[in-house]
């Protein structure tokens, strides 16, 4: 009953996953200006993640927040004006379904300044 139960999930979840593959066929076929492509592309990717949402995925964007290694990975360090210990970059989003973290984000970490008032000189993009 248990593996019913397991199939039927699964069957739910691609079903729902068709028309996003119907979608991007369409966009990789299509004769248009890259602005309409890349709008298309966007939209396409605002439906599978709307779709992934609804079963339970959240997507964590940890920008400007406090680094907390149970939900981040830090793949560097640098010094700015930031506090530290705050995310200041973004390279991977994480994503985790009921609570259980599939991957955690990562990230890039402010180190802070090691001058007086905060102005380590250096300026560092953030998206």
């Amino acid at each position: 009953e248990r593996q019913q139960l397991g199939q039927e999930a699964v069957a739910d979840l691609l079903k729902a996953l068709v028309p996003t593959l119907d979608h991007l066929d369409l966009a990789v076929g299509a004769e248009a200006p890259e602005a309409t492509r890349r709008q298309g592309l966007g939209l396409i990717r605002r439906g599978l993640l709307g779709t992934l949402e609804g079963r339970g995925l959240t997507v964590d964007d940890p920008l400007g927040q406090p680094f907390d290694p149970e939900r981040h990975q830090a793949v560097s360090h640098e010094e700015n004006a930031l506090p530290e210990g705050r995310v200041v970059r973004v390279l991977a989003r994480g994503f985790a379904w009921r609570e259980r973290l599939l991957r955690p984000a990562l990230v890039v970490v402010s180190r802070g300044s090691g001058l007086p008032g905060g102005d380590s000189g250096t300026t560092t993009a953030v998206n």
